[in-house]
């Protein structure tokens, strides 16, 4: 089982042998949306920033996910950013070095990133 620290919870994800969900779980001891083991690793990867201060695509290909995790590292340099093509550090939602975020329903190609060179964000996405 793997956990990761938020701000306001702490998430644990349990996979079985054939890289389905099992449960998430949050720190109230409440299940996120994960119905017999019905979501499946699609996608796993990391998009790394490109260039301090610069909007960039998560995702180069258009597909839609049922959930997407993001997380990122813990190693990085600052927070990074995440929303539309207009995101800057007033007008979006970040994550933290370590944080990460669980997106529903969503298409990975629509999110932008924007960080400090060379941090990394790593996602899962289930389909």
């Amino acid at each position: 089982m793997s956990s990761y620290k938020t701000e306001s919870q702490v998430l644990n994800i349990a996979f079985n042998d054939e890289k389905k969900a099992l449960r998430i779980i949050t720190q109230d001891g409440y299940p996120l949306d994960v119905r017999d083991a019905s979501y499946s690793i699609i996608s796993n990867f990391k998009a790394i920033i490109a260039a301090t201060g610069t909007n960039q695509r998560l995702a180069v290909v258009t597909q839609t996910k049922r959930v997407i995790i993001l997380r990122a590292n813990r190693n990085n340099n600052g927070d990074i950013y995440y929303g539309d093509a207009n995101i800057n550090g007033d007008n979006s939602d970040y994550l933290s070095p370590g944080e990460i975020r669980v997106l529903y329903f969503i298409d990975p190609y629509n999110i932008y990133i924007r960080g400090i060179i060379n941090d990394i964000l790593y996602c899962n996405a289930l389909a």
